[in-house]
């Protein structure tokens, strides 16, 4: 079974503790011994997660009232939030969830909370747990204005609205953090070896020249790698395509792009 965990905050300091993993023993007092042992590590400061379960969740930061709603969610858990909102957040909010479940996803609500304005549009599969599956997929962001609070008036107002060219902010957050757990040490180049990002560390073996600097990995690598490095990215670059192919010469592995890398 493939899973896929998404917790958001727009407290960054709430991410970090969270992302952590640590729990007190009175956190846990509820949690079987047997799962304790399967998922937890004891550290002296409490219980972490294990590194496997932890490998399923991805923390980003994320407003719910003016940032781009995720996708194709088949699950969203958003509790005791709503109710400090006026009615017309809460509509707003609630239609950005109803956007972004899945076709008979899962929305799960606090103890105070319902579908309100939007209860139409819901199957309550547990009132007492405020449980509720999306009910079809129908337009409820055409009259949706975003952002809720007071912005500069030459920001775009209309959710729906075409998006600007270029990545999201908050996809490029999570697509760093994703490179951040899984990518090995290397380098991203373009054509003409120009340095266009780094992983994992591989940084390291870079080194900025006193005066005229320049963006080139094979310059920027330190001098007793440049000639095997050279050696080695020539006899690639000879036999390869002008396409996206492995590039070699460094310790760590590199990825050849066109001239205009991005991500």
């Amino acid at each position: 079974m493939r899973l896929k965990l998404l917790a958001t905050d727009v407290h960054q300091a709430s991410l970090e503790h969270a992302g952590a993993g640590i729990y007190g023993e009175d956190q846990l007092q509820f949690v079987s011994a047997r799962r304790l042992e399967r998922f937890f590590t004891k550290r002296s400061t409490g219980h972490q997660i294990s590194h496997d379960l932890r490998q399923l969740i991805v923390f980003a930061r994320h407003n719910v009232t003016k940032d781009a709603p995720f996708t194709k969610m088949h699950f969203i858990s958003c509790r005791n939030l709503l109710i400090y909102f006026q009615p017309q957040p809460q509509r707003t909010v609630m239609s950005l969830f109803h956007f972004g479940l899945a076709p008979g996803g899962v929305l799960f609500l606090g103890a105070s909370e319902t579908p309100g304005a939007l209860a139409d549009e819901f199957v309550s599969i547990d009132d007492h747990w405020k449980i509720y599956r999306k009910r079809r997929d129908v337009q409820l962001l055409s009259q949706i204005r975003m952002p809720l609070h007071r912005q500069a008036p030459h920001r775009p107002a209309l959710i729906d609205l075409p998006r600007p060219h270029g990545p999201e902010p908050l996809i490029v957050e999570t697509y760093d953090q994703l490179l951040d757990r899984f990518m090995p040490p290397g380098f991203l180049i373009d054509e003409d070896c120009a340095l266009v990002d780094s992983f994992a560390g591989a940084e390291k073996l870079l080194k900025i020249r006193r005066r005229r600097p320049s963006s080139n990995l094979l310059d920027l690598l330190d001098e007793d790698l440049r000639p095997w490095s050279r050696a080695r990215s020539s006899a690639r670059c000879a036999s390869a395509p002008r396409s996206r192919t492995p590039a070699c010469g460094c310790p760590a592995s590199m990825v050849r792009t066109p001239r205009r890398a991005a991500r």
